[in-house]
């Protein structure tokens, strides 16, 4: 039984076979369960422990619980085809709240980080800071009606996209320092929210959405996109001709043609 105030230390790596589930008590006095390894450097990437599964419907974690920190950690999914079971970090039974996943890596599940609410539960005031989701065969991470912050992250080589949300227009989606790099689909899309990227790279991504354009694609209802450039404000015109184009793709109050920024 897992406590509030206690500091679980992972020391190799471990096969599962059956969901990793979280339940912590006591954590009513705000002490925060922590969950990492004293084996992962910071700085060496790579030096985390492997958690790993091959078996169909299995999560990495599931969380059972709220304030919890997990931090140093590799999950890795080497099962061929993973099924909706298979997240690297999900709420399946119930919601979870108050987490925070740090420097951890997320490599071959369905999702790699599932918080939509819909497949599973939801997990509210979740912070994703300094991770890598990659080789996911739907998306990266998934959203759901849920604010989120996510920060020096680097999505890639995902199948389906890097990042799907399907939250509602109240909710805010903030992405800062991340890096959204040659996934199969869009680096983000999403539907009737609002989407702020500060200092975010968004390259070699493929398409999503009838207009056949990768990178970040949000569709349905009214869209609010936020972009704040680098430190410097300025465009590598030797690169790049345009900070961002947007298109609008259809309905009554479509813009005609792009909009270049």
């Amino acid at each position: 039984d897992l406590r509030g105030g206690w500091t679980l230390d992972v020391q190799t790596g471990e096969t599962i076979t059956a969901d990793l589930t979280i339940t912590a008590t006591g954590t009513s006095s705000f002490l925060p369960l922590i969950i990492t390894s004293s084996t992962y450097v910071p700085g060496t990437w790579g030096s985390q422990p492997i958690i790993q599964t091959a078996t169909a419907g299995v999560a990495g974690i599931n969380i059972n619980s709220y304030n919890i920190i997990l931090k140093g950690l590799y999950f890795k999914c080497t099962h061929g085809t993973p099924t909706t079971g298979n997240m690297g970090i999900c709420a399946k039974t119930q919601h979870a709240a108050t987490v925070n996943i740090q420097s951890c890596i997320f490599d071959g599940w369905y999702h790699g980080i599932d918080n939509d609410n819909a497949i599973n539960f939801g997990m509210p005031y979740v912070g994703i800071v300094d991770c890598e989701i990659k080789n996911c065969t739907h998306y990266g991470m998934s959203f759901g009606y849920i604010s989120q912050l996510v920060s020096g992250c680097h999505i890639h080589n995902n199948v389906f996209g890097g990042v799907i949300i399907t939250g509602l227009s109240s909710m805010s989606y903030a992405f800062s320092d991340c890096v959204f790099v040659n996934n199969t689909g869009s680096g983000i899309k999403g539907t009737g929210l609002a989407v702020s990227l500060c200092q975010c790279t968004i390259a070699g991504n493929g398409s999503s959405g009838s207009n056949g354009l990768g990178g970040v694609y949000l569709s349905g209802g009214t869209q609010t996109l936020t972009f704040t450039p680098n430190q410097y404000a300025t465009v590598d015109n030797s690169l790049y001709s345009y900070a961002a184009i947007v298109f609008d793709e259809h309905g009554t109050n479509a813009c005609q043609a792009g909009q270049f920024f």
